[in-house]
């Protein structure tokens, strides 16, 4: 990935660089351009044969983040060292290094962009590296206080950025892996629950605040000698469980915030049952029947009444 946006970066320079070249009727000094994409391209190669040759994925990224800081000092340099606008991407290979490889190397990437560009501009202003013949930008007087001052103002800005986009980073991989966690125990607290769900002899049946089915276990289909299909979406007073008064009744304690508990007479509820969904549900014996609100309330053991009906009704059977 990383290797895809910088030949994606250095082609858009390029053509960019073309397209101005072309454009403007004097000859612009961009020669350094092509040198530059050059190294680029020439990096690109070398980094996916690095990568065919060795699976790490520190080596690999810890490479390419180098020949990324080469890069940037060849541009700094060519666009006049102290005076060059672009010292700036050593920061875009220290948020890379400090997002990839953390804190270790989000550091050593600042440490390196420091050394590079203090040794850059040392050698500029001692005369060890002469200035750059073709430029964009005019170079200026360069003093000892200007150069320490940038110089310090620059290696303060890499390392805070180092600091603060690792810790960043950091706290995102400790949240992620949290995360992970989390879903792994909510997977597995599911499939608890739905084994447990499936394996109890007893019939059972969850309801929508609305009163219709949404659910109903393996046993509950077989005691009821039906098919799933007959019983799910419908409301439980069509399925003879209760009557329209029993239900509104039920609704409003439920409503009210309050786990309820009811009980009804087998042998009626059994024969409205079997005349709805089978006549399989005769001499089952209903007789611990009943509605509770599971106090799911938002994921919580209360309520805020009819305004907030979030509640799971169960029927067990």
């Amino acid at each position: 990935m990383l290797i895809a946006v910088r030949v994606v970066v250095i082609t858009t320079l390029l053509f960019a660089t073309l397209i101005i070249q072309y454009t403007v009727h004097e000859v612009l000094p961009l020669n350094y351009i092509y040198t530059i994409a050059s190294v680029t391209y020439a990096l690109t190669l070398a980094y996916i044969a690095l990568a065919m040759a060795t699976p790490s994925r520190v080596i690999n990224l810890t490479i390419q983040i180098g020949g990324d800081l080469v890069v940037e000092t060849l541009l700094v340099y060519f666009t006049g060292g102290l005076d060059s606008p672009f010292s700036f991407l050593y920061l875009v290979s220290i948020i890379t290094a400090s997002m990839l490889l953390y804190r270790r190397g989000g550091l050593l990437a600042a440490s390196a962009a420091s050394i590079g560009y203090g040794v850059l501009v040392d050698l500029m202003y001692y005369g060890v590296l002469p200035m750059p013949e073709q430029s964009l930008f005019l170079p200026t007087a360069w003093t000892a206080s200007r150069l320490y001052f940038n110089m310090a103002a620059n290696f303060a800005g890499f390392y805070a950025t180092a600091l603060l986009t690792s810790y960043l980073s950091v706290k995102l991989q400790r949240t992620s892996e949290e995360l992970d966690a989390n879903r792994q125990n909510l997977a597995e607290l599911r499939a608890l629950n739905q084994n447990v769900i499936e394996s109890i002899p007893s019939g059972l049946i969850t309801v929508t605040p609305n009163g219709t089915a949404s659910f109903v276990n393996p046993a509950g289909v077989n005691i009821l000698g039906t098919q799933p299909l007959s019983i799910l979406g419908r409301h439980v007073t069509d399925l003879g469980f209760f009557t329209d008064d029993e239900w509104t009744a039920a609704r409003k304690q439920l409503d009210g915030g309050r786990i309820t508990r009811m009980e009804i007479d087998d042998a009626v509820v059994a024969g409205k049952v079997a005349g709805n969904v089978g006549p399989a549900a005769k001499g089952h014996g209903l007789a611990d029947q009943g509605l509770v609100d599971e106090a799911a309330k938002m994921g919580t053991h209360g309520g805020s009444g009819a305004n907030d009906p979030a509640w799971a009704g169960s029927l067990y059977f």
